[in-house]
Formats: structure tokens, sequence, C-alpha cells
């Protein structure tokens, strides 16, 4: 949904339940996206999603190379477990960044996030 706003989608056991719209995310505290109305998210990961130009200024995690490019495996962050990225170029073939080929690498990233998934506990 880019910078202004975003779908919010709660992993409870396998099931996606759709949230609703949220404002921007504006910072981080405590681990825990931070919004603009001040609210705090209450999530176990984060899937960024680059969308037309990458923009990874609200990451405060030692998680970049000397160039400013997330260091990930095939869009798993070892460094900051629950942070994933999905469509960043070259995530792990030419077409990652394009709508033809992010799939690929959506369903990798998916199938990490389960195989990590502990029960849900909100705080």
């Amino acid at each position: 949904m880019g910078r202004d706003g975003l779908v919010t989608r709660n992993w409870h056991f396998g099931t996606i339940v759709v949230g609703g719209r949220v404002p921007r995310t504006d910072g981080v505290r405590a681990g825990r996206p931070r919004l603009a109305d001040g609210r705090m998210l209450d999530v176990r990961g984060v899937v960024w999603a680059t969308g037309f130009r990458p923009s990874f200024d609200w990451i405060q995690l030692p998680v970049f190379d000397a160039a400013g490019h997330p260091i990930h495996q095939r869009g798993v962050v070892s460094a900051a477990p629950g942070l994933y990225f999905v469509g960043l170029h070259f995530q792990s073939a030419l077409a990652s960044a394009l709508l033809g080929g992010v799939g690929t690498d959506a369903r990798l990233v998916v199938e990490r996030i389960r195989e990590r998934r502990v029960p849900w506990t909100s705080a």
C-alpha cells in the first residue's frame, strides 16, 4: 500500500486475517513498528515489499551492507529474525522485482515464516 498506509495481516496458525488500513509507519520502538498516529503495531514479523522504489530508511537495524542493500538470503534476514523482504532487485532471479517474478520469492518467504512461527500471543 505504500508509505501512506498498509494493509495489516495477522498470521494466525496458517490463516491470514485482513485487518484493514493503518496510518503510515514512521518508526520503530522496542522492535515494533510505530504508526504516524503514535500507535504501535503488535506484530511478530515484517515483510517489506519494496514497491517501485526501494526505501529502507525507517529500518534502524544493522542488516544492510555498505551500499545500503539488505543482507539476506532469498529475502530472509538471519541477523533480524522476523524481518523479511520480497520484491528486491535480483532477490533470487532477474525477475524478482517484477510482478511476473515476485511470486516465486514470496512463496519462499511465506514458507520460511511458516517454519519459524510460534503460537500467537498478543501483548
